[in-house]
């Protein structure tokens, strides 16, 4: 399958590295994230979709971001997590117990804050996909523009407990494209005006992405060759 940025972006070239200014709101950024409305501005290994097969113009969308988390991984993160909680909690009761114990104070310096680190992260990690399961990211495409609510999966632990919502004007979106991350999924992006990429922090299977991708194309009323 041939893939096209020209016919996918209507004309707009990708444009290698970041913008310094958001093309969106035109904040000054010091980093990827706009620090004014928080779309997330990324660059580099972005592939265009191909305009063939593309659904039937629709003046309204609606997409649900959900991310699929394997078995394999809630099996291995979840009883390491309560691994590290039932270790730090023990060690606080065995000084508790006995406080005239030097060995249960020299364990609890270290098993406090070791398990508890790993309790956090893990189940912390648990939390965000149950989240992210119950209240997917949402792109919501009416004739004035696309509301992009999605969960800042990007930034750091705490931030991914917070959301965007901006409105992205219909005009300055010019088609889809992907990207793939660190797991081996697929990434889907926003491919703006300006020749950046809007990044919405989703990432699935390949054929998710395309499904996705195709019917965003179809809101913006791009047709096939």
């Amino acid at each position: 399958m041939a893939h096209d940025p020209v016919s996918t972006a209507a004309g707009v070239a990708l444009q290698p590295g970041l913008p310094g200014r958001c093309p969106q709101c035109q904040t000054e950024m010091p980093g990827s994230t706009c620090p004014a409305c928080g779309l997330w501005w990324v660059f580099g290994g972005v592939e265009p979709l191909a305009t063939d097969d593309l659904p039937a113009a629709s003046q309204r969308l609606e997409i649900h971001l959900r991310s699929r988390v394997p078995l394999v991984f809630v099996a291995f993160v979840l009883p390491l997590g309560l691994l590290g909680l039932a270790a730090a909690i023990g060690a606080l009761q065995a000084v508790v117990a006995s406080p005239d114990r030097a060995l249960y104070w020299l364990a609890a310096l270290v098993g406090v804050p070791l398990g508890a680190t790993v309790a956090f992260i893990c189940l912390g990690r648990l939390l965000k996909d149950r989240l992210y399961a119950l209240l997917p990211s949402r792109l919501e495409g009416s004739i004035v523009g696309l509301r992009v609510r999605v969960w800042k999966t990007w930034s750091g632990p705490w931030d991914g407990f917070q959301r965007i919502d901006v409105l992205v004007p219909r005009e300055q979106i010019a088609g889809v494209c992907f990207s793939k991350d660190q797991g081996g999924g697929t990434m889907l992006h926003l491919i703006h005006r300006s020749g950046h990429t809007i990044g919405t922090g989703w990432s699935g299977s390949r054929e998710d992405a395309e499904r996705h991708g195709r019917a965003i194309l179809g809101w913006l009323g791009v047709v096939g060759p």
